[in-house]
């Protein structure tokens, strides 16, 4: 997928912006408080080539939330975060000072809301501009090693497709980088661009 032309990168990238936009709009409401998320790379990679990035610019260990979904293309959401980045997201929304050295209970609930209500929010928009119907499954907390989070847990290749967004945070005067990872085979890949050619570039 790292030929697509650049008319239909632009236009995918257009799209997860969107999305992006009604994601930081619900986790605003959410808050409380004005909460900006940008996107400002759209990647086309290989699982293998995900995790470098992810290590390179965070470390080994993350933390964050998935889910399945299927309809007009299909795969895992994924919304992942630096394993010390993750707690600081959930210190800034729970509007702790003191230090977190590791997850309770409770903080894997808030990050798995933030996630539900950001990945629905950014589907839902995707769903609503291709026209098409997207469902999801019930989130998952994920918490460990940077690779194995992005195989599922499952014997993946380390070359399986996934789309990265990175994503830039900022909220209670802290700037969080997380990323967003659609974990897609290519017939979905292919029936997003299709989709996006049809309903954003008529073709």
């Amino acid at each position: 997928m790292s030929e697509l032309e650049e008319l239909q990168h632009d236009a995918i990238a257009e799209l997860f912006n969107m999305g992006m936009g009604s994601a930081a709009d619900a986790l605003s409401q959410m808050v409380g408080e004005e909460v900006s998320l940008s996107v400002p790379e759209v990647l086309f990679l290989s699982r293998r080539e995900a995790a470098e990035q992810i290590i390179a610019q965070g470390g080994e260990r993350i933390s964050g939330v998935q889910e399945d979904f299927s309809g007009a293309f299909w795969g895992s959401a994924l919304l992942i975060f630096p394993e010390d980045k993750s707690l600081d997201l959930v210190r800034a929304l729970m509007q702790q000072n003191a230090p977190m050295a590791e997850f309770t209970s409770l903080e894997e609930e808030v990050l798995v809301e933030v996630g539900n209500v950001i990945i629905n929010a950014c589907l839902g928009t995707l769903a609503n501009v291709l026209d098409d119907e997207i469902n999801t499954a019930v989130p998952d907390f994920l918490h460990g090693d940077c690779d194995a989070v992005l195989s599922g847990g499952e014997a993946a290749a380390a070359d399986d497709t996934v789309l990265q967004l990175r994503i830039d945070f900022s909220l209670k005067d802290k700037d969080i980088q997380g990323f967003f990872i659609l974990r897609v085979d290519v017939g979905s890949v292919e029936s997003l661009v299709g989709k996006v050619e049809e309903r954003m570039l008529g073709l």
